[in-house]
């Protein structure tokens, strides 16, 4: 099936979108599309993107506005998408990289498999509670599959975009938790310390797919102008999470400690009142006992 390359939602922080596409562009100039893209149908009507991300870009680079694709509903994309991550899991452990392509994949999908079975759960909510709850859903699920905390997906998200690629190594290697990597990116940023600069090397040798989007969206620029907002309303809504899973971390440690200090303070009247109860006992067994 041949779909409008505008028309797919891709994952354009996937890490090896920024991979040299020279040989692969030569292939399909010379050879064409030898292998479909794999796709899924999202309920907004626009296309998720699966696998292929190069291979978009490399079409982009040669002027193609359509690309074949296999189309697989929501929960063929779901196990296609546990199958890869869990098969890198055999071997290795998740990259941050991976962790953050995973979990996007997963969420963006469990949302829209979420919406048709909690439907009667939340036909009645407003728009905002509605995604929230979506939101919540799909959040909670993925970091479940992946093992790690909600928060910690939205953490891995903010230090792969903005920490050094040292702090990110040290993430990959198990030298560093998402936790401690995510506060000291934080702590760098605020003073104004972040040393990750790309150099020309590092970048793209050909047009991504989401510049070509935008740009077929609107040629004077506007669609990158929405696509730039779209991102700092992303950012800002991980933020926000980021900020809610921090106090909501505080106020579970919180309750901890008053459930541990009540806890020990029940212990010791528990320990009084036998005490209390051993002695009046003695006492009477001995005749001292005065009422």
């Amino acid at each position: 099936m041949r779909i409008e390359i505008s028309d797919i939602r891709a994952d354009y922080n996937n890490p090896d979108n920024v991979c040299r596409l020279g040989k692969l562009v030569d292939s399909m100039r010379e050879k064409g599309l030898q292998h479909p893209i794999t796709v899924t149908l999202l309920y907004t009507g626009r296309y998720y993107l699966l696998d292929g991300l190069r291979r978009i870009d490399a079409a982009v680079s040669l002027g193609w506005t359509h690309i074949e694709s296999k189309v697989v509903s929501a929960w063929e994309a779901e196990r296609c998408v546990c199958k890869d991550m869990d098969e890198i899991k055999q071997k290795r452990r998740l990259t941050i990289g991976e962790v953050t392509k995973y979990s996007r994949m997963l969420i963006t999908i469990k949302r829209d498999q979420f919406r048709e079975s909690m439907f009667e759960q939340i036909k009645n909510l407003s728009p905002l509670e509605r995604s929230n709850a979506l939101n919540h859903a799909s959040r909670s699920y993925t970091a479940k599959r992946l093992g790690i905390k909600t928060t910690h997906l939205l953490m891995a998200a903010y230090v792969l975009k903005h920490s050094t690629e040292d702090i990110i190594m040290q993430v990959d290697n198990g030298d560093k938790k998402i936790v401690h990597a995510y506060y000291e990116t934080k702590a760098m940023l605020s003073s104004g310390n972040n040393s990750r600069i790309y150099s020309e090397e590092q970048e793209p040798a050909v047009q991504t797919s989401q510049e070509a989007v935008c740009q077929a969206i609107s040629p004077d620029g506007a669609g990158a102008r929405i696509a730039e907002l779209e991102q700092r309303v992303q950012d800002e809504y991980y933020r926000a999470n980021i900020a809610e899973g921090d106090m909501r971390d505080l106020r579970e440690s919180h309750r901890n400690q008053i459930y541990h200090r009540d806890s020990i303070i029940d212990s010791l009247k528990a320990q009084v009142r036998d005490l209390q109860s051993k002695l009046e006992s003695q006492a009477k067994d001995s005749g001292r006992y005065v009422d």
